[in-house]
This record gives C-alpha cells, sequence and structure tokens, in this order.
C-alpha cells in the first residue's frame, strides 16, 4: 500500500484499524485495508464509552466518515482520550461524499496537538448520502464509477 512506502513498515506487523461508520462507506474501508493484512489486523468499531486508553500497537488507523463537513462527536471523544506511542505508525483515512472535506484536518490538527501525531492523512471519495435536487443518487452508473474510483485510490 502506498501508505507504507516511504516507512519501514511492512504488512506482517500487527496492526489495529478503529472504525465509525454510520451508513457502511468507512467499514467498507476499514475492512479492505484489513483485508490486505492477512489475520494481523484487529478491527475495531468505535462506539460510545470506549475506554481505549493507551495504544502500543505498531501500526494503528482511524477510519471515519465526515459528518457536517467535520469529525463525528464519537470520533473526537475517541482521539481525546486516546494515547498511542510515538513509535505507532498512525494513518487516519476520511470517507467523504463529492463535497469538500470541511475542516477535518485543521479539527485533527488541534485534537492531537500535545499528542502523537499522524503519519498519513487520506480523503476517499465515497458519493454523497443525501440526495440533492441536481444530483441523481440513484443513478447505479455513477454509483458504479465512484465506487471504481474510491478502491482504486485505496488501493494506490
Amino acid at each position: 500500500m502506498k501508505v507504507f512506502e516511504e516507512n519501514q513498515i511492512t504488512l506482517e506487523e500487527k496492526m489495529k484499524i478503529f472504525y465509525f461508520s454510520g451508513t457502511g462507506n468507512s467499514y467498507q474501508i476499514a475492512k479492505k485495508i484489513s483485508n490486505s493484512f492477512d489475520d494481523n489486523v484487529e478491527l475495531i468499531r468505535i462506539k460510545d464509552n470506549d475506554n481505549v486508553g493507551i495504544i502500543k500497537d505498531k501500526i494503528v488507523s482511524i477510519v471515519f466518515p465526515i459528518y457536517y463537513f467535520g469529525l463525528p462527536v464519537l470520533v473526537e471523544e475517541f482521539i481525546r482520550e486516546i494515547n498511542i506511542s510515538e513509535d505507532t505508525y498512525l494513518f487516519i483515512i476520511v470517507t467523504k461524499g463529492v463535497s469538500l472535506g470541511g475542516g477535518v484536518k485543521t479539527q485533527l490538527e488541534k485534537l492531537f496537538e500535545g499528542k502523537k501525531k499522524y503519519n498519513y492523512f487520506q480523503y476517499i471519495t465515497m458519493g454523497d448520502n443525501f440526495v440533492l435536487d441536481f444530483w441523481d443518487a440513484t443513478n447505479k452508473t455513477e454509483r458504479l464509477i465512484r465506487n471504481k474510483k474510491a478502491t482504486a485510490k485505496l488501493l494506490k
């Protein structure tokens, strides 16, 4: 995966993927990443009252969608509570609709102040989960094209 090319991280390392998914898009991405690592991955759903504490794994990922141009409250609270080891490779994947990503990167920078910084960040466009008057979300061809582009971007 492109995420690891510039670093000395191998796919044999054990890792944790923390994900939040309201509609299944972010789960789909987390699962695809997980499948790339064989049996070395623990896929963990971010949910209310997770007391994760200190994370010492060699590789950690956080996957979540943009909600109203920002982080979902659940994800923000999760990031505030976690403590990630300095030698951990942390990558963040954010799913979004066709609109802009908003201030997610700025929010993350503030949340990670004084903590371990993330090593890699990527937006993946999955298509919006709401219907606007000028955009036909039911068009199967359009959906297939967007999903194909999202998969291609993930596999780079």
